[in-house]
């Protein structure tokens, strides 16, 4: 049972590295097969990431929509790129065709000629994949603005301490609240995520029945928060507040980490609780200059499947009804803080 991570599709290798001190392999999402970061790539070949792209097909009509969005948002100056697409994207359109748009005009043009295909709904699925290769490309630039904010930061707090003699206050980034360097996706636009993500996760599973997951995991608070917010029986029971991260782990790291795997097998397949005594806290190593926290919370009697739809559209319920071969019983959330 290997870690499902959401409710994004794209992480950094330093996030990876996180979740590999409890974990050897997470899967991750994609919604496209020609989008998938080299960086992640990497990851994958290196067996850190096993990556799944549940949907295939129209590639190229989605690369197509999200370069002439880019290129006329850009023209336009108005909120440059990607965040013009998520202030433009609603829950029950696909982005782009509204009045403003390049699309908008190309649809407009194709009613007079296919009425009846003009007037046919949005697929739920094409729409949720056009946002997550939006808000991946969004979560990559993000990322890399805040990477290079938080060396000017850094590099601004050195002068200053120097200028002063000592290390005085911390130097506050004039930037606050700046929706362009967040350092957690899960701050712009929390819901469309969860509900875009959750379609790419349960057509997975319908196709992949057998290869199911009662774990899931993030790194991000907001996105943590928001789901526990839904699952009002969700329990905490295991908080690790200093786990060793090592690009190499001992070999006492790694029993560690296989009696934790053994631990939450049998928690998702028990309809019994288990105590949490049986699990020892992680060693403690001095080598090790990162540490993170990791916080599990315990579902019982609940599959995925309804937990991250009560997040989403009503109508995804059916899609659970669909595939009931589940050998898991609870649902484990965890969240790694680093």
């Amino acid at each position: 049972m290997n870690p499902i991570y959401f409710p994004f599709t794209y992480t950094s290798k330093s996030v990876l590295e996180a979740f590999g001190a409890c974990f050897n392999q997470v899967v991750a999402y994609q919604p496209s097969k020609q989008k998938v970061p080299d960086k992640m790539q990497k990851c994958a070949e290196e067996g850190m990431l096993d990556i799944r792209i549940p949907v295939k097909g129209d590639e190229k009509k989605l690369d197509a929509i999200l370069k002439d969005y880019i290129n006329w948002a850009n023209l336009h100056q108005e909120n440059k790129g990607l965040h013009k697409f998520f202030s433009n994207t609603g829950k029950n359109a696909i982005p782009f065709f509204n009045e403003t748009s390049m699309y908008h005009i190309k649809t407009n043009i194709r009613k007079k000629m296919e009425a009846k295909q003009s007037q046919e709904k949005p697929d739920p699925l094409l729409y949720a994949r056009i946002f997550m290769t939006a808000a991946q490309e969004f979560d990559i630039q993000n990322m890399e603005l805040y990477r290079e904010l938080s060396s000017v930061q850094k590099m601004e707090q050195n002068l200053l301490a120097n200028l002063k003699g000592d290390n005085g206050t911390p130097y506050q980034r004039a930037i606050g609240k700046d929706i362009l360097f967040m350092d957690d996706p899960g701050d712009y636009m929390i819901s469309e995520r969860f509900e875009t993500w959750t379609r790419l996760y349960m057509h997975d599973q319908m196709r992949n029945y057998q290869d199911v997951s009662s774990l899931f995991i993030t790194s991000s608070k907001t996105a943590f928060q928001y789901l526990i917010d839904n699952v009002s029986e969700a329990e905490k029971i295991i908080c690790f507040d200093s786990i060793p991260v090592c690009e190499k782990m001992n070999e006492e790291h790694d029993n560690w980490k296989e009696s934790l795997m053994e631990y939450l097998n049998n928690v998702a397949k028990n309809r019994k609780p288990l105590s949490t005594d049986i699990v020892v806290n992680p060693p403690v190593s001095s080598k090790c200059e990162k540490n993170v926290t990791f916080t599990l919370y315990f579902v019982p009697d609940c599959a995925p499947n309804n937990i991250f739809a009560r997040c989403v559209d009503p109508n995804l319920l059916q899609i659970e009804e669909e595939n009931e071969i589940n050998e898991f019983n609870n649902t484990l959330l965890g969240l790694f803080e680093i």
